[in-house]
């Protein structure tokens, strides 16, 4: 049947993982359910087979309870107020030829799964095989290093990645969102692309529910899986690969992070939220922690409270304890309503060690090598820059005969102020170079926006350089008049009566918007501007100031100014 052309199946929006069996083994389907459920009368747990899809579907709620929030309200008005509630929960396993998949239903049903048997791989391993790069909506971010802090932004209109301002090399993405076109059910409904989202371990998105349907869906899945490179601007997301446990790596620093263990004070621990409990943080009123027979309640969850019951205890034994210790999240402080999913203690843990002359960094239970990819990313990022066309006409720069007098006696006569008259000589460009902005704050000398102001708005910034130091001082420029253009008023309004001055009908006059910075270099005497030819530290530099320009939603261009 043609899929295409068959609108009338329904979907679900849903929540999909990926199971891992032990090499060698096939489980039965019931070993990827917490035991509690298994044995829970509130429970079913039956298994299927319809129309060709079979496996295991267990279902149920938790007994009706008055809600948590009834008494509060009596005690403000008064009034009798007795409003039940109860969760319910079902989870669906099945098994294609090669996978085991669970689709988690309701409140409780990411409850009922298992998590140790769970892929925490395999919702980025779709995302940067099928997300249209230039549509990605949302993405959290969590930055190495030990604070813990996690970075979350969405703009519903869709970007590439670099809109967003993503530093790609210290950052380890744990969702992404966007949109994909993809040959599902949902995508036969309609021409417009489906909407997914993506975490380390799932995938949401809209799926049939029918057999034969929901069968053909999992099959492009796994299709989008089995590809075996990434999509070019999402390659940098698999780069932080999770290094296996059981690798000499992992071991050492599992065993100085066993150490580090010992005290709660040491400054390369810190805390973090799990990803999977992002999304219920915000009605978390308490958690429960326990370890064994013994278990606490507490309002807030601090490192102390994290590893109070871990610190005493063998060195041997600290980091096994704290990944058995359960942590769970409660709507309430008398914590008769759990929200999200049970989590390990090592969940909430981050860290930095070293070992060697390696760095690692420990968060959301796993190990990854800080800088893992780092000049490959950092290749592929100029890459994409340096071989970008423009629109921006830039004339050659030839040598000059040398002064024979005066202060700049044998210096070239060609210098960068006579080159920036010849690039604003051109119809619809505008010099700017010595033309300094002073305010209250801008005092003395002034601030120089750019050299010339190019046709469509570009803010033009000219250097030459035969080392870095140039193009560090170049590249800043560019961040600071962008920053200044956009947050002092009294800048951007002589600026715009500046270029008014000398054309009234210039577009940034009216509306100063979407900036453009280019940076006109002539390298080395001419040389062509390649990752290979630019100096190491400008790279750097370079990189960095394109992240902060494409974060306050400017475009950056890099041409090479060429000798005649």
């Amino acid at each position: 049947m043609d899929r295409t052309t068959t609108p009338k199946t329904a979907t679900r929006w849903s929540s999909l993982h990926r199971m891992i069996e032990p090499a060698g083994a096939r489980l039965d389907l019931r070993s990827f359910v917490r035991k509690k459920y298994l044995e829970d009368a509130g429970y079913e747990v039956r298994e299927f087979s319809h129309d060709g899809l079979s496996g295991l579907l267990i279902s149920g709620a938790n007994p009706p309870e008055r809600a948590e929030w009834c008494p509060a309200a009596h005690g403000l008005t008064g009034l009798p107020v007795s409003v039940t509630t109860n969760q319910t929960g079902g989870l669906l396993l099945t098994r294609t030829t090669g996978r085991v998949y669970a689709l988690t239903y309701g409140h409780l049903g990411h409850r009922i799964l298992d998590s140790a048997y769970r892929d925490n791989d395999f919702g980025l391993e779709f995302a940067v095989r099928c997300l249209d790069e230039n549509d990605v909506t949302r993405f959290r971010s969590e930055i190495m290093d030990r604070r813990g802090r996690v970075e979350d932004y969405t703009m519903l209109a869709g970007s590439d990645i670099a809109g967003f301002g993503l530093d790609q090399f210290t950052s380890l993405v744990r969702r992404i969102c966007g949109r994909a076109h993809l040959n599902l059910t949902a995508r036969s409904r309609s021409s417009a692309a489906v909407r997914v989202e993506c975490s380390g371990y799932a995938i949401k998105l809209p799926l049939a529910d029918t057999p034969a349907q929901f069968l053909a869906d999992l099959a492009e899945i796994e299709r989008v899986c089995e590809m075996n490179d990434p999509l070019n601007g999402l390659a940098f997301i698999q780069r932080f690969r999770i290094l296996n446990k059981n690798s000499p790596a992992a071991l050492a620093a599992d065993q100085s992070l066993s150490k580090l263990l010992g005290d709660p004070s040491d400054a390369r621990l810190g805390i973090t939220l799990p990803d999977s409990c992002a999304d219920f943080y915000g009605a978390v009123r308490s958690y429960g922690i326990a370890l064994g027979r013994k278990a606490a309640t507490v309002r807030e969850i601090d490192l102390g409270a994290l590893l109070t019951w871990i610190c005493d205890r063998d060195e041997h034994r600290r980091l096994r304890d704290l990944h058995q210790l359960r942590i769970t999240m409660y709507e309430d402080e008398a914590q008769t309503v759990p929200i999200g999913p049970d989590t390990r203690g090592t969940d909430w843990l981050v860290a930095e060690v070293e070992s060697g002359t390696e760095s690692y960094y420990f968060g959301q239970g796993c190990w990854h090598e800080i800088g893992a990819g780092y000049l490959e990313t950092l290749r592929e990022v100029l890459d994409e820059l340096l071989t970008a066309t423009t629109d921006i006409t830039v004339v050659a720069w030839p040598k000059g005969k040398p002064h024979t007098d005066g202060p700049k006696r044998g210096q070239d006569s060609h210098d960068e102020d006579w080159f920036n008259r010849q690039l604003a000589a051109q119809t619809g460009y505008q010099l700017f170079d010595k033309q300094k902005i002073v305010t209250g704050f801008y005092r003395g000398g002034g601030l120089e926006i750019c050299d010339v102001l190019g046709p469509d708005c570009e803010l033009i910034c000219v250097k030459k350089a035969s080392s870095s130091a140039p193009l560090s001082h170049l590249f800043a420029q560019g961040v600071n008049a962008v920053k200044v253009l956009r947050l002092d008023k009294e800048v951007a309004q002589k600026f715009r009566d500046y270029v008014a001055s000398h054309n009234p009908e210039h577009q940034m006059v009216r509306d100063i918007g979407t900036l453009k910075v280019v940076f006109a270099i002539l390298l080395n005497d001419g040389r062509d501007i390649t990752t290979d030819s630019l100096f190491p530290f400008s790279q750097i530099s370079l990189v960095r100031s394109l992240n902060e320009l494409r974060a306050m939603n400017t475009e950056v261009s890099v041409v090479a100014i060429k000798r005649s």
